[in-house]
């Protein structure tokens, strides 16, 4: 694996559970608004305690937002690839050592790909998961593509939606009239002036 390559999707998927979490608590305050959109939730086995099934209904909408948060706010702007020898790509001549960047939020919020709707923060569109959100699954690259996929994702994943459900229990958050909605790209996609949020205990 090239260094850039490497480096790249490390340095994302790290900040991907670290700075961009203000992008998450900017996310969260529209879960009442999905609660239709939630498939229903299964029979276990007879008798299943009812706190199990709030406590799984709640686990999907925490997806669902942290999925669209990603689509919308991929924690790294570009994937990086090169030529290892000369290729031709349908009609395009790639030289060897050439190095390709692959423009993740342009990718994730293409219309082709995604539908007119794409650029609007709407989680209940991963309702049924990746594979249900688009046509290409392959066009959602938040957690990187191909040999440098990240084996880490699903430990990510858990290990945001174990803070985020501790800070949920405790606070609810909504907007500050003073935020300016305005992501960045510095090392990762940030939002420029901070998220400014009104934060109340549960």
């Amino acid at each position: 694996m090239p260094f850039g390559e490497g480096s790249g999707m490390c340095i994302g998927q790290y900040f991907a559970m670290t700075e961009p979490k203000v992008f998450y608590l900017h996310s969260i305050q529209v879960l009442p608004l999905i609660l239709a959109s939630i498939p229903p939730v299964p029979d276990f086995a007879p008798g299943i305690d009812p706190k199990i099934k709030i406590w799984y209904r709640n686990m999907q909408q925490l997806t669902m937002v942290i999925q669209k948060t990603l689509h919308l706010f991929p924690p790294v702007a570009f994937v990086v690839r090169a030529a290892l020898e000369d290729i031709t790509f349908k009609d395009i001549m790639i030289s060897k050592c050439i190095n390709m960047r692959i423009p993740i939020p342009i990718l994730q919020q293409h219309y082709d790909l995604w539908g007119p709707d794409a650029h609007k923060f709407n989680p209940k569109r991963f309702a049924h998961g990746i594979v249900g959100a688009c046509k290409t699954p392959q066009a959602y690259m938040s957690f990187g593509v191909g040999s440098c996929f990240y084996a880490g994702q699903h430990f990510a994943m858990t290990e945001l939606k174990v803070i985020l459900s501790l800070i949920l229990s405790k606070f609810c958050f909504s907007l500050s009239p003073a935020y300016q909605h305005s992501p960045t790209l510095r090392l990762v996609i940030v939002p420029e002036h901070g998220v400014t949020l009104r934060v109340r205990t549960a």
